[in-house]
Protein backbone atom coordinates (compact mmCIF):
# COMPACT_ATOMS: atom_id res chain seq x y z
CA UNK A 1 0.00 0.00 0.00
CA UNK A 2 1.31 3.13 -1.05
CA UNK A 3 0.68 6.47 0.98
CA UNK A 4 2.45 10.07 0.62
CA UNK A 5 4.32 10.86 3.06
CA UNK A 6 1.44 12.72 4.39
CA UNK A 7 -0.46 9.99 4.80
CA UNK A 8 1.66 8.09 6.37
CA UNK A 9 2.25 10.76 9.47
CA UNK A 10 -1.31 10.34 9.81
CA UNK A 11 -1.98 6.94 9.73
CA UNK A 12 0.85 6.62 12.87
CA UNK A 13 -0.79 9.60 14.29
CA UNK A 14 -4.09 7.79 14.00
CA UNK A 15 -2.57 4.72 15.07
CA UNK A 16 -2.08 6.32 18.53
CA UNK A 17 -4.78 7.99 18.98
CA UNK A 18 -7.24 4.94 18.07
CA UNK A 19 -4.97 2.91 21.12
CA UNK A 20 -6.33 5.74 23.48
CA UNK A 21 -9.49 5.82 22.02
CA UNK A 22 -10.52 2.53 22.34
CA UNK A 23 -8.88 1.83 25.25
CA UNK A 24 -11.15 4.60 27.20
CA UNK A 25 -14.26 3.36 24.65
CA UNK A 26 -13.68 -0.71 25.71
CA UNK A 27 -13.77 0.03 29.25
CA UNK A 28 -16.65 1.90 29.36
CA UNK A 29 -18.83 -0.44 27.11
CA UNK A 30 -18.53 -2.74 29.86
CA UNK A 31 -18.98 -6.20 30.12
CA UNK A 32 -22.24 -7.42 31.74
CA UNK A 33 -25.84 -8.23 30.42
CA UNK A 34 -28.00 -5.55 30.18
CA UNK A 35 -32.05 -5.39 29.17
CA UNK A 36 -31.95 -1.73 28.08
CA UNK A 37 -33.68 1.11 30.23
CA UNK A 38 -37.36 -0.14 29.29
CA UNK A 39 -36.18 -3.51 30.79
CA UNK A 40 -36.30 -5.29 27.97
CA UNK A 41 -33.25 -4.27 25.51
CA UNK A 42 -35.90 -3.76 22.47
CA UNK A 43 -35.71 -0.41 19.97
CA UNK A 44 -37.62 0.26 17.54
CA UNK A 45 -34.97 1.29 14.40
CA UNK A 46 -35.01 4.46 13.12
CA UNK A 47 -35.44 7.93 13.79
CA UNK A 48 -38.02 6.87 16.33
CA UNK A 49 -35.94 5.71 18.19
CA UNK A 50 -32.99 7.89 17.69
CA UNK A 51 -31.22 10.04 20.44
CA UNK A 52 -32.08 14.01 20.19
CA UNK A 53 -30.02 15.33 16.98
CA UNK A 54 -26.86 17.03 17.86
CA UNK A 55 -26.79 20.82 17.48
CA UNK A 56 -25.14 21.53 14.40
CA UNK A 57 -26.35 20.14 10.52
CA UNK A 58 -25.03 17.11 9.10
CA UNK A 59 -21.81 18.09 7.10
CA UNK A 60 -21.86 18.90 3.22
CA UNK A 61 -20.54 16.23 0.91
CA UNK A 62 -16.89 15.67 0.74
CA UNK A 63 -14.89 16.17 -2.28
CA UNK A 64 -13.42 13.39 -3.76
CA UNK A 65 -9.46 13.61 -3.27
CA UNK A 66 -7.21 12.37 -6.17
CA UNK A 67 -6.31 9.37 -4.08
CA UNK A 68 -9.86 7.91 -4.88
CA UNK A 69 -12.25 6.78 -7.82
CA UNK A 70 -15.69 6.93 -7.74
CA UNK A 71 -17.87 5.01 -9.98
CA UNK A 72 -21.38 5.81 -9.13
CA UNK A 73 -24.50 4.23 -10.10
CA UNK A 74 -23.33 0.34 -10.80
CA UNK A 75 -26.19 -2.14 -10.91
CA UNK A 76 -25.94 -5.04 -8.36
CA UNK A 77 -29.42 -6.63 -9.59
CA UNK A 78 -29.82 -6.84 -13.36
CA UNK A 79 -32.87 -8.68 -15.33
CA UNK A 80 -36.31 -8.93 -14.42
CA UNK A 81 -37.81 -7.87 -10.36
CA UNK A 82 -34.26 -5.72 -10.30
CA UNK A 83 -35.31 -2.13 -8.98
CA UNK A 84 -33.34 0.62 -11.96
CA UNK A 85 -33.16 3.23 -9.32
CA UNK A 86 -32.84 1.37 -6.13
CA UNK A 87 -30.49 -1.88 -6.61
CA UNK A 88 -27.76 0.55 -7.07
CA UNK A 89 -24.48 0.81 -5.12
CA UNK A 90 -21.66 3.17 -5.27
CA UNK A 91 -17.89 2.15 -5.15
CA UNK A 92 -15.39 4.23 -3.78
CA UNK A 93 -11.48 2.83 -5.18
CA UNK A 94 -8.32 3.04 -3.34
CA UNK A 95 -5.83 4.40 -5.94
CA UNK A 96 -2.38 3.20 -5.99
CA UNK A 97 -2.86 -0.16 -4.04
CA UNK A 98 -3.94 -3.62 -4.80
CA UNK A 99 -5.60 -6.43 -2.80
CA UNK A 100 -8.03 -3.62 -0.58
CA UNK A 101 -10.04 -4.55 1.62
CA UNK A 102 -13.91 -3.26 1.45
CA UNK A 103 -16.74 -2.36 3.10
CA UNK A 104 -20.65 -3.04 2.07
CA UNK A 105 -22.18 -0.29 3.45
CA UNK A 106 -25.78 -0.15 4.44
CA UNK A 107 -27.58 2.90 4.99
CA UNK A 108 -30.14 4.00 7.93
CA UNK A 109 -33.54 5.55 7.79
CA UNK A 110 -36.04 3.17 9.43
CA UNK A 111 -36.30 1.14 5.86
CA UNK A 112 -38.27 3.78 4.53
CA UNK A 113 -36.44 6.36 3.53
CA UNK A 114 -32.19 7.19 2.56
CA UNK A 115 -30.00 5.87 -0.23
CA UNK A 116 -26.39 5.25 -1.06
CA UNK A 117 -25.39 8.67 -0.77
CA UNK A 118 -25.78 8.57 3.22
CA UNK A 119 -22.12 6.61 2.60
CA UNK A 120 -20.39 9.13 0.46
CA UNK A 121 -18.21 11.12 3.42
CA UNK A 122 -17.65 7.62 4.85
CA UNK A 123 -16.47 6.24 0.85
CA UNK A 124 -14.07 8.89 0.68
CA UNK A 125 -12.78 8.68 3.69
CA UNK A 126 -11.84 5.23 4.10
CA UNK A 127 -10.80 4.27 0.57
CA UNK A 128 -8.11 7.73 1.39
CA UNK A 129 -7.04 5.12 3.52
CA UNK A 130 -7.09 2.16 1.62
CA UNK A 131 -9.90 0.41 2.22
CA UNK A 132 -12.93 0.64 -0.60
CA UNK A 133 -16.72 1.17 0.03
CA UNK A 134 -19.46 -0.15 -2.04
CA UNK A 135 -22.33 2.47 -0.44
CA UNK A 136 -25.92 0.65 -1.63
CA UNK A 137 -29.51 1.39 -2.23
CA UNK A 138 -32.20 -0.74 -1.45
CA UNK A 139 -35.45 -1.17 -1.75
CA UNK A 140 -37.88 0.67 1.05
CA UNK A 141 -41.19 0.51 2.49
CA UNK A 142 -43.65 0.55 1.38
CA UNK A 143 -42.29 -0.68 -1.84
CA UNK A 144 -41.16 -3.77 -0.33
CA UNK A 145 -41.89 -5.29 3.24
CA UNK A 146 -39.53 -7.91 5.19
CA UNK A 147 -37.33 -9.47 3.68
CA UNK A 148 -37.29 -7.17 0.74
CA UNK A 149 -34.31 -5.16 2.20
CA UNK A 150 -32.24 -8.05 3.46
CA UNK A 151 -32.91 -9.76 0.45
CA UNK A 152 -31.39 -6.44 -1.81
CA UNK A 153 -28.41 -6.41 0.73
CA UNK A 154 -27.19 -10.24 0.21
CA UNK A 155 -27.87 -9.82 -3.30
CA UNK A 156 -25.36 -6.49 -2.42
CA UNK A 157 -22.66 -8.67 -0.94
CA UNK A 158 -22.69 -11.31 -3.62
CA UNK A 159 -22.06 -8.54 -6.25
CA UNK A 160 -19.33 -7.20 -4.73
CA UNK A 161 -17.63 -10.52 -3.76
CA UNK A 162 -17.74 -11.68 -7.18
CA UNK A 163 -16.68 -8.34 -8.62
CA UNK A 164 -14.63 -6.60 -6.45
CA UNK A 165 -11.78 -8.55 -7.93
CA UNK A 166 -12.35 -6.67 -11.22
CA UNK A 167 -11.48 -3.75 -9.51
CA UNK A 168 -8.39 -4.69 -7.37
CA UNK A 169 -9.85 -5.91 -4.34
CA UNK A 170 -9.39 -8.77 -2.45
CA UNK A 171 -12.93 -10.49 -2.73
CA UNK A 172 -11.64 -12.89 0.96
CA UNK A 173 -11.74 -9.39 2.81
CA UNK A 174 -15.58 -8.00 2.12
CA UNK A 175 -17.05 -6.88 5.33
CA UNK A 176 -20.86 -5.53 5.89
CA UNK A 177 -21.22 -2.04 7.94
CA UNK A 178 -24.87 -0.44 8.27
CA UNK A 179 -25.77 2.56 10.91
CA UNK A 180 -29.30 2.44 12.28
CA UNK A 181 -31.43 -0.05 10.03
CA UNK A 182 -28.48 -0.05 8.45
CA UNK A 183 -26.73 -1.89 11.49
CA UNK A 184 -30.01 -4.54 11.76
CA UNK A 185 -29.33 -5.48 8.38
CA UNK A 186 -25.97 -5.74 8.19
CA UNK A 187 -26.12 -8.02 12.34
CA UNK A 188 -28.89 -10.03 10.46
CA UNK A 189 -26.98 -10.60 7.05
CA UNK A 190 -24.40 -11.90 9.58
CA UNK A 191 -26.53 -14.04 11.64
CA UNK A 192 -29.16 -15.24 9.44
CA UNK A 193 -27.59 -17.60 6.99
CA UNK A 194 -30.42 -18.32 4.61
CA UNK A 195 -30.18 -14.82 2.53
CA UNK A 196 -26.85 -15.45 1.74
CA UNK A 197 -28.03 -18.84 1.01
CA UNK A 198 -30.05 -17.89 -1.41
CA UNK A 199 -26.65 -16.10 -3.34
CA UNK A 200 -24.74 -19.48 -2.88
CA UNK A 201 -22.75 -17.61 0.17
CA UNK A 202 -22.79 -18.14 3.68
CA UNK A 203 -21.90 -15.85 6.77
CA UNK A 204 -18.74 -17.20 7.25
CA UNK A 205 -17.91 -15.30 3.69
CA UNK A 206 -18.51 -12.04 5.35
CA UNK A 207 -14.89 -10.84 6.47
CA UNK A 208 -16.74 -8.82 9.91
CA UNK A 209 -19.66 -7.11 10.63
CA UNK A 210 -19.46 -3.52 12.08
CA UNK A 211 -22.35 -2.29 12.80
CA UNK A 212 -23.10 1.18 13.88
CA UNK A 213 -26.12 1.72 16.39
CA UNK A 214 -28.54 -0.74 15.10
CA UNK A 215 -31.31 -2.55 16.15
CA UNK A 216 -30.59 -6.00 16.99
CA UNK A 217 -34.05 -7.43 18.16
CA UNK A 218 -36.56 -5.27 16.39
CA UNK A 219 -39.82 -3.73 18.31
CA UNK A 220 -43.15 -5.20 17.90
CA UNK A 221 -44.60 -1.40 16.86
CA UNK A 222 -42.53 -2.48 13.50
CA UNK A 223 -45.28 -4.46 12.31
CA UNK A 224 -45.86 -2.34 9.57
CA UNK A 225 -42.19 -3.18 7.75
CA UNK A 226 -41.82 -6.40 9.64
CA UNK A 227 -45.66 -8.13 9.53
CA UNK A 228 -46.72 -10.45 12.36
CA UNK A 229 -45.10 -11.05 15.88
CA UNK A 230 -43.55 -14.47 14.47
CA UNK A 231 -41.68 -12.42 11.12
CA UNK A 232 -40.58 -9.99 13.56
CA UNK A 233 -38.82 -12.53 15.79
CA UNK A 234 -37.63 -14.08 13.04
CA UNK A 235 -35.71 -10.79 11.62
CA UNK A 236 -33.86 -10.20 14.87
CA UNK A 237 -30.41 -11.20 14.77
CA UNK A 238 -30.77 -12.07 18.33
CA UNK A 239 -33.03 -15.52 16.83
CA UNK A 240 -29.99 -16.66 14.33
CA UNK A 241 -27.10 -16.80 17.15
CA UNK A 242 -25.22 -19.88 16.25
CA UNK A 243 -21.05 -18.79 16.82
CA UNK A 244 -21.28 -20.03 13.47
CA UNK A 245 -20.91 -16.29 11.66
CA UNK A 246 -17.97 -13.26 11.36
CA UNK A 247 -16.08 -11.45 13.96
CA UNK A 248 -18.78 -8.32 15.05
CA UNK A 249 -17.68 -4.88 16.14
CA UNK A 250 -20.80 -2.87 17.73
CA UNK A 251 -19.98 0.60 17.52
CA UNK A 252 -22.72 3.16 19.45
CA UNK A 253 -22.10 6.80 20.27
CA UNK A 254 -21.77 8.07 24.20
CA UNK A 255 -24.55 10.40 23.96
CA UNK A 256 -27.41 7.83 22.50
CA UNK A 257 -30.10 7.08 24.61
CA UNK A 258 -29.25 4.38 27.31
CA UNK A 259 -31.09 1.61 25.67
CA UNK A 260 -29.03 1.50 22.39
CA UNK A 261 -26.02 1.00 24.99
CA UNK A 262 -27.21 -1.58 26.95
CA UNK A 263 -28.75 -3.25 23.54
CA UNK A 264 -25.45 -3.29 21.77
CA UNK A 265 -23.80 -4.85 25.04
CA UNK A 266 -26.65 -7.52 25.39
CA UNK A 267 -26.19 -8.42 21.79
CA UNK A 268 -22.53 -8.91 22.16
CA UNK A 269 -22.46 -10.92 24.98
CA UNK A 270 -25.05 -13.20 23.21
CA UNK A 271 -22.92 -13.68 20.73
CA UNK A 272 -19.61 -14.15 22.74
CA UNK A 273 -21.83 -16.75 24.91
CA UNK A 274 -22.64 -18.83 21.22
CA UNK A 275 -18.35 -18.66 21.59
CA UNK A 276 -18.34 -16.41 18.41
CA UNK A 277 -16.19 -13.14 18.49
CA UNK A 278 -17.58 -9.88 18.99
CA UNK A 279 -16.77 -6.43 20.62
CA UNK A 280 -18.85 -2.70 21.25
CA UNK A 281 -16.87 0.42 21.17
CA UNK A 282 -17.92 3.82 22.35
CA UNK A 283 -17.56 6.40 20.19
CA UNK A 284 -17.46 9.58 22.93
CA UNK A 285 -19.26 12.62 22.18
CA UNK A 286 -21.54 11.03 19.59
CA UNK A 287 -25.37 10.85 19.69
CA UNK A 288 -26.97 8.23 17.28
CA UNK A 289 -27.03 10.74 13.98
CA UNK A 290 -23.87 11.90 14.81
CA UNK A 291 -21.69 8.19 14.40
CA UNK A 292 -22.14 8.96 10.68
CA UNK A 293 -23.19 12.71 10.15
CA UNK A 294 -19.56 13.35 11.72
CA UNK A 295 -17.02 10.98 10.16
CA UNK A 296 -13.93 12.58 8.93
CA UNK A 297 -10.27 12.17 8.64
CA UNK A 298 -9.77 12.43 12.70
CA UNK A 299 -13.16 11.37 13.66
CA UNK A 300 -13.40 8.27 15.80
CA UNK A 301 -15.67 5.95 14.22
CA UNK A 302 -13.42 5.98 11.25
CA UNK A 303 -10.63 4.92 13.45
CA UNK A 304 -12.24 2.26 15.05
CA UNK A 305 -13.36 0.81 11.59
CA UNK A 306 -10.60 1.01 10.52
CA UNK A 307 -8.62 -0.87 13.30
CA UNK A 308 -11.54 -3.61 12.84
CA UNK A 309 -10.77 -3.96 9.53
CA UNK A 310 -7.16 -4.22 9.74
CA UNK A 311 -7.26 -6.42 12.49
CA UNK A 312 -9.71 -9.01 10.76
CA UNK A 313 -7.22 -9.08 7.78
CA UNK A 314 -4.34 -10.55 10.82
Amino acid sequence: MQYSATQQSFANISRIMLSAALAIALTACGRGKGTGASGTGTLATGASASAKPEDHPPPPPLPVPDSVTLKEAIPYVEGPGADPTRNLLDLYLPKQTTAFPTVVFVHGGGYQRGDRTLGHNLGVVLANHGVAVASISYRLYPQVKHPGQIQDVAKAFAWVKSHIGDYGGDPSRVHVSGHSAGGHLAALLGTDGSYLAAEHLKPADIASVLAMSGGYRINPIRKDVFGDDAAIAAASPFAHISGNHPPFVLLYGSLEKTDRHELSREFRDALLGAHGQAVCVMIPDRDHQGLLDRVSEDDPTVLALLHAVEKATR
